[in-house]
């Protein structure tokens, strides 16, 4: 049974000017384990918090599919090489992705005891820290 993730309140603001989408994580297999929703500017910035999700994930997870409401947007059945760098992309984004390695992390399910998805998580938090504290 999929565990359901949302992202944090924090990047509430930036849900208003964004369209809404869900991501499916696969197993090895093609089944689905997790799901989360999040908000996103355009189809080519979920593609890329999916990416670095799915990179983060990649002990447990080989690919996903995303949506945005009935719209089927994407399937990928490998981890992309090369991901984007979460370095470039714009806060907002950088946020967003931040809120759902989050409720990953806080899930019951066995992505939350991903190493790669801890270290990803503490490295964009101090990312964001370093970043706040250059503004």
């Amino acid at each position: 049974m999929p565990v359901s993730c949302h992202a944090d309140d924090r990047v509430e603001g930036a849900r208003a000017r964004s369209a809404e989408y869900r991501v499916y994580l696969l197993n090895a297999k093609g089944a689905i384990e997790v799901r989360t929703d999040f908000a996103a500017a355009s189809d080519d910035a979920a593609r890329t918090l999916c990416a670095l999700l799915l990179d983060a994930c990649s002990e447990y997870h080989a690919g996903y599919e995303l949506w945005s409401a009935a719209r089927h947007v994407a399937t990928v059945t490998t981890v992309p090489a090369p991901r984007p760098a979460v370095e470039m992309l714009p806060r907002v984004q950088q946020e967003a992705l931040l809120g759902v390695l989050d409720g990953l992390q806080r899930s019951r399910w066995i992505v939350a005891r991903s190493e790669r998805l801890v270290t990803a998580t503490s490295r964009l938090r101090r990312l964001l820290a370093r970043d706040k504290e250059d503004a």
